[in-house]
């Protein structure tokens, strides 16, 4: 019944020289390449994507377990990670180093115990130096048998036990630099293991990669902000993009997208406060509804009022300074109701509210083109090439026309 179906084959061998939770991972993925091969489905560069919350899902191991497992399988050459794609998601890749690596090291670890099954009558010692230089040969550098410890059982000692770990805070920047935060890895800025774990529990791994994602785009115009900065898990949550943002932003694109069949950029200090607000007012109103499902039921809800039939009204700014007349139009229109007669001077009041948050949308988009024109210029002056954002901006256009681009 256990074998039937829903199972992963471990190989035994395996176990022994990465451990349990390694060797479970390793055959894991080999089924998801499998998987991925008959479908077309992995990429040219030949990775495939594993999240942690699918591995989870279907294996059982937490993502502090999983990040175990995974280290252990890079030391010993038989995978490769990164985080790629829009959402972030993780990938791993086999290559023909890896399977030959792979391969190796079990066809070592068979003959090993072979050998020491046959020479039973052995000294002690010997049998150990024996194996020693078998699994030394196969795992070069990255695995070495201490002659002080001697087997039981037959048993072979795993070949990590005694590696040198790596400077972890080196090994953080190199895994930054990988996955394409390269000015943080240039930085002192250092979470170690315990607390990168923790960070990812509690953001989820889209927004953690997210927020690492938020300092390295503020250090483009900040380049020393980091320098004097000591207490590094600070600054991260500081930075800490939510779950919650996310979804308001993906939301928000998802619902403009469909509308005006384009795309609508989001990035900015000012966006983010005015998409903070629009989540705590939606937090504020109530009810038993998850936080998610109302973000994905405002952004709906709104795109079929007459005010946001415009490119112009869906600013984050203007939604967020007039949320209160958004969800009485809202509720009206859910209950169907005919609007009241408004007396003058309603009416007033509502043409002075309406103009007055005109008068802010204008002030902000002032604001935002003043901004963008001056990272422009700092760009250009210090010789970095301008986004696709950047070339096909208001700001941009009111500097140079629309002439010849850099």
């Amino acid at each position: 019944m256990l074998r039937h179906s829903n199972w992963v084959a471990v190989n035994k061998d395996l176990v022994k020289l990465v451990g349990c939770n390694s060797a479970y991972l390793l055959c894991y993925l080999a089924d998801k390449h499998q998987y991925f091969a008959s479908r077309n489905e992995i990429r040219p560069d030949g990775f495939f994507f594993a999240t942690a919350a699918d591995v989870e899902e279907e294996l059982g191991l937490t993502t502090r377990e999983q990040d175990g497992a995974i280290k252990r399988l890079v030391l010993a050459n038989f995978i490769e990670t990164a985080v790629k794609g829009i959402p972030a998601k993780r990938y791993f890749r086999f290559l023909e180093a890896s399977e030959q690596a792979l391969e190796n090291a079990l066809l070592g670890a068979q003959n090993c115990k072979t050998s020491f099954d046959k020479s039973a009558k052995l000294d002690t010692t010997k049998a150990q130096n024996s194996v020693q230089q078998n699994v030394e040969t196969n795992y070069k550098e990255h695995t070495k048998i201490s002659n002080e410890k001697s087997f039981l059982s037959g048993d072979l000692q795993s070949p990590f036990e005694n590696i040198k770990q790596p400077d972890e805070k080196a090994e953080f920047s190199e895994w930054l630099h990988n996955n394409g935060f390269t000015r943080l890895s240039k930085t002192n800025f250092f979470l170690n293991k315990e607390k990168s774990c923790a960070k990812k529990e509690k953001l989820g791994e889209v927004a953690y990669l997210a927020t690492l994602g938020a300092i390295d785009a503020y250090l483009g115009d900040n380049p020393k902000y980091l320098d004097d900065k000591k207490a590094f898990p600070l600054i991260f949550d500081r930075f800490a993009v939510s779950p919650e943002l996310i979804a308001c932003k993906n939301d928000f694109n998802r619902v403009f997208s469909a509308k005006f069949n384009s795309k609508l950029a989001l990035h900015g200090r000012a966006a983010e406060i005015a998409l903070n607000g629009i989540i705590s007012q939606l937090k504020d109103l109530g009810g038993d509804m998850p936080i998610l499902e109302k973000i994905t039921r405002f952004f709906d809800a709104i795109a079929k009022l007459p005010k946001f039939a415009s490119e112009e009204a869906w600013n984050p700014t203007f939604i967020n300074s007039g949320f209160g007349i958004i969800i009485s139009l809202l509720n009206n229109n859910k209950t169907n109701q005919p609007a009241k007669v408004e007396t003058f001077k309603e009416r007033d009041e509502r043409l002075a509210k309406e103009k007055d948050a005109e008068r802010q949308l204008r002030q902000f988009e002032q604001e935002r083109i003043k901004a963008e024109k001056a990272q422009i210029v700092r760009f250009i002056d210090a010789g970095y090439p301008l986004t696709p954002e950047m070339l096909q901006s208001a700001a941009y256009r009111e500097l140079y026309g629309n002439g010849e681009t850099f």
